[in-house]
C-alpha cells in the first residue's frame, strides 16, 4: 500500500469518524432536552399537586372552621351526657 493511499484512507476515517461523532452529539442533545422536557413538565404537575393539597380545607383546615366543627360536637356530647343523666334518674324513680 503506497503513502497515499494511507493518507487517502486516514482522510476518509477522519471523515467518517467526525460524521459518526456529529451523528452522536446530535442524538445525545436531543435526547438531553427530551428529558429536560420531561423534567420540567414533572415539576409543574408536582407543583400543582402541592398547591392543591395546601389549598385543601379537609386537610389543612384553618382554626376557626374547626372550631366551629368540633366545639359544637364537645357540646353536644355534654347534652348528651345530661339527657342520660335525666333518663338514670327517671329510672331510679321509677324503680324505687
Amino acid at each position: 500500500m503506497t503513502a497515499q493511499k494511507k493518507q487517502e484512507i486516514k482522510f476518509w476515517a477522519n471523515i467518517g469518524l467526525s460524521t459518526g461523532m456529529f451523528i452522536f452529539l446530535v442524538t445525545l442533545s436531543f435526547n438531553v432536552g427530551e428529558i429536560k422536557a420531561q423534567v420540567t413538565n414533572d415539576i409543574k404537575e408536582i407543583r400543582k399537586d402541592i398547591n392543591y393539597h395546601a389549598s385543601d380545607n379537609v386537610v389543612h383546615m384553618p382554626l376557626a372552621e374547626k372550631i366551629q366543627i368540633f366545639v359544637p360536637r364537645v357540646e353536644l356530647e355534654k347534652q348528651l351526657k345530661n339527657m342520660k343523666d335525666q333518663l338514670d334518674r327517671i329510672e331510679d324513680k321509677i324503680d324505687n
